[in-house]
């Protein structure tokens, strides 16, 4: 489903931007499966799993994004999942995924509208829990799903 924020321009200067992608409903399902599957705790909402392409502290005035992409990126996840230490001090559990596609693209949009950035080295993931806690990751199964990525949305920071 899109949603209006999808294609609103924002005209605001004095925000910043965030633009992701969304995995598609297949993408979703094999995520909540997984999620599932191996006990994952504290999971997050699967309406919230997306892939950061841009969190940028000033306004991209010439940014657009593209809304639902005709052709999604395929992207596999790489050997291991990755834990991340959050804000808050707590363990997030990610999806690291490989997409030479999706580097290129994320590469040129940076080159063409010089983001002040949030997140300076992209490293494309879905995070699927933020307070995994303790987990030993070790003993999780490397996902053995390709990830759809078909819809690209900004909103203001």
């Amino acid at each position: 489903m899109v949603k209006l924020i999808d294609f609103f321009i924002f005209e605001d200067a004095t925000h910043g931007i965030f633009v992701g992608l969304r995995p598609d409903k297949s993408s979703v399902d094999h995520i909540i499966n997984y999620v599932q599957t191996n006990n994952i705790p504290n999971p997050t909402e699967p309406g919230s799993y997306h892939v950061t392409l841009i969190h940028s502290q000033k306004y991209l005035p010439d940014f657009n994004a593209r809304g639902k992409l005709e052709i999604p990126y395929r992207c596999y996840p790489k050997r291991s999942l990755a834990v991340f230490q959050t804000a808050k001090g707590t363990n997030a559990l990610a999806i690291e995924l490989q997409c030479d596609e999706l580097q290129k693209y994320i590469k040129e949009i940076r080159r063409i509208h010089k983001p002040h950035y949030v997140d300076r080295i992209f490293r494309p993931h879905i995070t699927i829990s933020y307070d995994v806690s303790k987990l030993d990751i070790n003993t999780l199964p490397k996902p053995g799903f390709p990830i759809f990525l078909d819809q690209e949305y900004m909103d203001k920071q």
